[in-house]
């Protein structure tokens, strides 16, 4: 199982998509989930945003992520809670100043023992989850194919 961070769900409100991560979707399509944190993060910085065009595109472009993702979307629970708290701790005795949201986020891939994919992996990797970068992902359908490719070129 995938969960999204908000970081990789932006990159689909992109004119251009990162290749890598457009590949990371192809590839694991069936098992990638988010956070209701993560739909959080997304709301608030397009209504954070100046009224006008820009932010009716985003916030239209998101209204159709969320959609997409109804069904995939991991909630943040009471028993999250108490992990929380105790992850919160940890991170302040390792002086890292995680934010609030960055851990309810790592106790919900904790929750569904899931890989975290996100750009900011420096951000998550302390936490005792595991962390991936889709940003640096290569398919190994595409890599297989490449190698073919190239043999055949000889």
């Amino acid at each position: 199982m995938y969960v999204l961070d908000t970081n990789v769900i932006s990159e689909f409100v992109k004119p251009n998509v990162d290749s890598s991560v457009l590949s990371f979707m192809y590839d694991h399509e069936a098992d990638v989930f988010t956070t209701s944190i993560a739909i959080q993060e997304l709301y608030y910085g397009v209504l954070h945003m100046a009224e006008g065009r820009r932010q009716d595109k985003l916030h239209r472009s998101i209204d159709a992520i969320v959609r997409d993702c109804a069904n995939r979307t991991l909630a943040f629970d009471a028993f999250s809670g108490f992990l929380c708290g105790e992850l919160r701790v940890k991170a302040q005795q390792l002086g890292r100043g995680a934010t609030i949201e960055d851990l309810m986020i790592a106790v919900i891939c904790k929750r569904h023992d899931a890989v975290l994919v996100t750009r900011n992996v420096k951000d998550f990797d302390y936490l005792g989850i595991d962390v991936m970068n889709p940003f640096e992902y290569e398919s190994p359908t595409l890599a297989e194919l490449k190698r073919r490719e190239q043999e055949r070129q000889g």
